[in-house]
């Protein structure tokens, strides 16, 4: 638990008090998210009312309201609590961990309730330490408000779900995938932007709407939330806004290349055998616009490898001259798991929506039910992947 004085500060410091030498002399936390881009619409933090509690009782269920609706729900809590995703990424628990230590002022506690494990890189990532595991069956911590980032789904909440249902407590989420029309009623307030590169942008607009100042360790978590949704700033969605906040954070004093030793470059020697695994497998369909890498738990097992993470293997993969979409299925944890990315105009979210997953337009994921063949998920997912990119026309991704 974060208590309240001694973790966040409001902007500027209490009086008196100077603030920490690295953050001298920068722009107020404010300016990156506040500042208008040349030649792009400026973007603030966007709100829309869900279909419960206060949001209906101004008739605004589903409309836009402004950030002074969250703000005021934050500043009336005393008791926060936090959760996110099933097997939280650093966009996730970057976010968590930015707001439960800003959030943490004016003798208001915050808590960090995670439904399971983390990626496993971040296991030991010592500001991640401040989230707690759920164990099934036990009652929630007391909270006046919850927070949850990086999904509007709360079913991808896993195990907390239905606690959180049944509390009747107010919730709020915080999450820039797509938003589907069945989910939006379970929300009180949603702030939800589908364009912001990252749900760590939002929570970072979100303290400075609230004229927060984050120490160092939210810092480093808002730096790891855009790192971890932008490829470390490599993808299409590294915007503008992207690197000026990620230099005002650099600025604030975040080691980016320790973070990056720390979190990117602690993989296993299994988890390299089963990268390798993975990718001398690969099969190239589609006429070359489509790669599959699929490898099974008997061969992993056999090879002494493991796949947790499929993103060295997708990276690999997004290299290939031609290829336009990309798909690794693979097993974990008894389940089999296949993450899908485009550079074209093939929507994979479309395509893992069908078989029951999701994510953004470029990047998704799904996980079949226990028992699946892994073959047969392998088959049925290029045949999905082979039709859309037959429905979009010819190549135009990776030359």
């Amino acid at each position: 638990m974060v208590a309240g004085g001694d973790r966040g500060r409001r902007r500027g410091g209490r009086p008196g008090r100077p603030r920490p030498p690295a953050a001298r002399g920068r722009r107020p936390l404010a300016s990156v998210s506040s500042a208008p881009v040349a030649g792009r619409r400026r973007r603030g933090l966007r709100l829309a009312g869900g279909g419960r509690g206060p949001a209906d009782r101004r008739g605004g269920g589903g409309g836009v309201t402004g950030p002074s609706d969250l703000s005021a729900r934050i500043r009336a809590a005393r008791r926060i609590l936090l959760s996110g995703h099933q097997r939280a990424d650093g966009d996730c628990l970057g976010s968590l961990v930015l707001l439960a230590r800003s959030l943490a002022v004016d003798g208001r506690r915050t808590r960090i309730l995670l439904p399971d494990e983390p990626d496993p890189r971040l296991r030991d990532w010592p500001p991640g330490r401040l989230a707690a595991r759920y164990r099934p069956g036990e009652a929630l911590p007391e909270h006046d408000l919850l927070l949850v980032c990086d999904t509007s789904s709360l079913a991808r909440l896993g195990a907390l779900a239905e606690p959180v249902r049944a509390s009747g407590r107010p919730r709020a989420c915080i999450d820039h995938h797509p938003l589907a029309a069945a989910d939006r009623g379970d929300w009180d307030l949603l702030c939800h932007d589908p364009a912001a590169p990252a749900t760590g942008l939002l929570a970072w607009r979100l303290a400075a709407t609230l004229g927060l100042e984050p120490d160092a360790a939210a810092c480093e978590a808002a730096f790891l939330a855009l790192a971890a949704d932008t490829g470390w700033f490599r993808h299409a969605n590294t915007s503008p806004e992207v690197w000026a906040l990620a230099a005002e954070l650099v600025g604030r004093g975040v080691d980016s290349a320790a973070l990056y030793r720390r979190v990117w470059q602690r993989l296993p020697a299994a988890a390299v055998r089963g990268v390798g695994l993975a990718a001398a497998g690969f099969e190239l369909r589609a006429g070359g616009r489509l790669a599959l890498a699929a490898v099974g738990p008997e061969r992993l097992a056999a090879a002494g490898a493991e796949l947790a993470d499929a993103d060295e293997v997708l990276d690999l993969l997004r290299s290939v001259a031609g290829v336009e979409v990309v798909a690794v299925v693979h097993a974990r944890a008894g389940r089999v798991r296949a993450s899908l990315r485009s550079r074209g105009p093939v929507d994979v979210n479309e395509v893992a929506r069908s078989f029951g997953g999701g994510g953004h337009r470029n990047a998704a994921g799904l996980t079949w039910p226990p028992g699946t063949d892994p073959a047969a998920a392998a088959a049925a997912l290029a045949d999905r992947l082979e039709t859309a990119l037959a429905a979009v026309g010819g190549g135009g991704g990776n030359p």
